[in-house]
């Protein structure tokens, strides 16, 4: 088992060992590292949404390159018709 207190007593003169404040009351640490995983799934949905927007931005890029392509194409048609 990891120890449970590296990430939260760094500084902590005694290593790796709790303080005397977290023996007397282990029920809030549980829930600081609860809140602290809530809020990384948070920062993950934001980040997959990011992706999807980035995604979005792409596809509408493709459209704006066919929309040219169509019009290029209609003017070579121009160009034919003229021709004729």
């Amino acid at each position: 088992m990891p120890n449970k207190f590296v990430q939260q007593n760094q500084g902590n003169i005694f290593g790796n060992q709790p303080t005397f404040y977290q023996y007397l009351n282990p029920q809030q640490q549980q829930q600081q590292q609860q809140q602290q995983q809530q809020q990384q799934q948070q920062q993950q949905q934001q980040q997959q949404q990011q992706q999807q927007q980035q995604q979005q931005q792409q596809q509408q890029q493709q459209q704006q390159l066919q929309y040219q392509q169509q019009q290029q194409q209609q003017q070579q048609q121009q160009k034919k018709n003229i021709r004729k």
